[in-house]
């Protein structure tokens, strides 16, 4: 039997070597997976911030707040609605509106003098009862009193002085002061997270971070910035602000003085009685 030439058998196949994918590509895919992680951890570590007292201070803290990715809500005497959304926050008109919304945290932005009043007419039953409050004034004695005196048990307090402002604070926080002391923290965990996340905001942004009570901050605060704007609100009166008269009379250093006590208002000195005996 003659055998027929068997049909050509097809050729095994080859694997086609396709170009393989920029390795930067690969690179990334972890990359971006950790990016995520930390975009979902940040946004679980997000508060809701509530400013009492939108004035130029409010704006300031408020502005950064927003900027760390937290969730800013305010309110005030005056109509802030324009000038909240402009910096990505909400303004209420209403205060029980305000509590209402229920944040996480409220910052008292308010004046040494009004912040009493301002205390009274607040409907705090209408917040959470863990809600943490912040105080961020000068002196520290005296809100602290006032919160632990006015405020339920069950809240949270936080006494703070951030030792900038608008004009010293306008750039970076690099190495500027805030002072804290833990007042009252509920027991929980979530509470402490809370708090800590607060006292963290500030510590990211490279402020030099200074717990101590407030007795000690105003005891301390007393011998020189009462000392300091009193002399100098005594020299400015004498020379009728005239920085010609301030240089003959006690030259740059004292000049230095007297700018620093007419970038602030009078209230400043006269509310310093607040500190305590070491402010009288």
């Amino acid at each position: 039997m003659s055998h027929g030439k068997h049909p050509a058998s097809s050729p095994s196949p080859v694997a086609v070597m396709r170009p393989s994918a920029p390795a930067a590509l690969d690179a990334a895919m972890p990359f971006d997976s950790e990016t995520r992680a930390r975009k979902t951890l940040a946004a679980q570590n997000a508060l809701t911030i509530g400013i009492v007292g939108f004035g130029n201070f409010g704006q300031f803290l408020a502005e950064r707040f927003v900027g760390a990715g937290h969730r800013v809500i305010c309110t005030s005497r005056g109509d802030y609605t324009e000038k909240a959304a402009g910096m990505g926050a909400r303004y209420y008109a209403s205060v029980d509106d305000f509590c209402e919304a229920h944040p996480d945290v409220v910052v008292l932005a308010t004046s040494i003098l009004s912040l009493q009043d301002i205390l009274g007419r607040l409907p705090v039953q209408r917040l959470r009862r863990s809600t943490l409050f912040v105080d961020v004034l000068s002196v520290k004695v005296f809100p602290k009193n006032l919160l632990l005196e006015v405020l339920p048990r069950e809240v949270d307090i936080l006494c703070t002085h951030p030792m900038f402002g608008p004009d010293s604070g306008k750039g970076s926080w690099d190495g500027l002061n805030f002072m804290y002391e833990r007042v009252r923290i509920g027991a929980s965990e979530e509470r402490k997270r809370r708090v800590e996340t607060f006292i963290d905001f500030f510590r990211e942004e490279g402020c030099r971070m200074v717990e101590m009570t407030c007795e000690e901050h105003d005891r301390a605060a007393a011998s020189t910035q009462f000392i300091t704007h009193s002399v100098g609100r005594y020299v400015v009166v004498l020379s009728e602000a005239s920085f010609v008269v301030c240089m003959m009379w006690l030259m740059c250093m004292m000049c230095m003085m007297c700018l620093v006590v007419m970038l602030h208002s009078r209230q400043l000195v006269s509310t310093m009685s607040f500190a305590g005996p070491w402010g009288r």
